[in-house]
């Protein structure tokens, strides 16, 4: 059962890209396209800063290799598009779905070249495992997207109900597939040493206030960067450190960092990255 559960999470991406496909609508991503300034400092936030920031503390903290590996994937992996409803009721719907979108599309070229980058350094072996994670990425993320976008292009209406429907489907097999593992995500989050704990709320916390690279005068960009930032895509992550390295059991251990930041992020956006409240509409 186990083994079951962490096979549909690592290939939940598929769905989860085809819902992100089928919600996406062309005047809201085109018309952050047409502002190429304001969509490059959230992804250079995200696909550049939050990576460094990621591996520093990686590499410096006195922390498991198993649980460096961990950190770094969730760091290299991008926007968990469950982001994008919290970011939509607060008017930063539009950024925050071009930047998803981007964001997961550019994975395909950006999870491998960190990959390589990170084996040239030394710090994992991963050149001979960098041209297969593309090659998974590119069916597992482009090909759901385009076919979702193209139906909603087609058929907004039936890509409305479609949409509905996968997500539900998605959410319900996500939160089964993770309470299969919450036993060992439990076991493994509560023993969790000191350094590595540190080390996680640094990540989370380094994510939150990337958002201030945007300008002070744009609220809407810098709490997309700060909130897609610090929600890195697990089930994309868990596809790449399984593909990276299948000696391990990654189940446990993303289960164990998803209770984590669920926890840990209630305070700290709330203490570094306080959000203002959607404006009334004036009568």
């Amino acid at each position: 059962m186990a083994d079951l559960a962490r096979l549909a999470v690592s290939n939940l991406v598929v769905m989860l890209m085809l819902v992100v496909g089928l919600g996406a609508r062309p005047a809201d991503i085109i018309g952050e396209l047409r502002r190429p300034g304001r969509l490059g400092i959230g992804i250079a936030a995200i696909d550049i800063v939050v990576p460094l920031l990621t591996i520093a503390v990686a590499v410096l903290m006195p922390i498991p290799e198993a649980a460096a590996k961990l950190f770094v994937a969730f760091g290299i992996c991008p926007a968990a598009p469950i982001a994008i409803r919290g970011l939509e009721k607060r008017g930063a719907g539009p950024i925050g779905l071009a930047l998803v979108v981007v964001l997961l599309a550019g994975s395909v070229v950006t999870v491998p070249l960190w990959l390589w980058i990170l084996e040239a350094a030394h710090a994992v072996p991963a050149r001979s495992y960098a041209g297969d994670v593309a090659a998974m990425l590119a069916w597992k993320l482009l090909l759901p997207l385009a076919v979702g976008m193209a139906l909603r292009s087609v058929a907004p209406k039936v890509a409305d109900v479609a949409g509905r429907v996968l997500n539900v489907v998605f959410v319900a097999t996500l939160l089964l597939a993770l309470l299969v593992l919450l036993k060992q995500g439990i076991s493994t989050l509560l023993g969790i040493t000191v350094p590595v704990a540190v080390a996680a709320l640094l990540i989370l916390a380094g994510g939150v206030l990337v958002g201030r690279l945007a300008p002070p005068g744009d609220p809407p960009l810098r709490d997309a960067i700060s909130t897609i930032a610090a929600r890195s895509n697990p089930a994309l992550a868990l596809a790449v450190i399984s593909q990276h390295d299948p000696s391990l059991d990654w189940g446990a251990g993303v289960a164990a960092y998803i209770l984590f930041r669920t926890i840990a992020l209630v305070p700290l956006e709330r203490l570094l990255h306080p959000r203002r409240a959607p404006s009334a509409p004036s009568s």
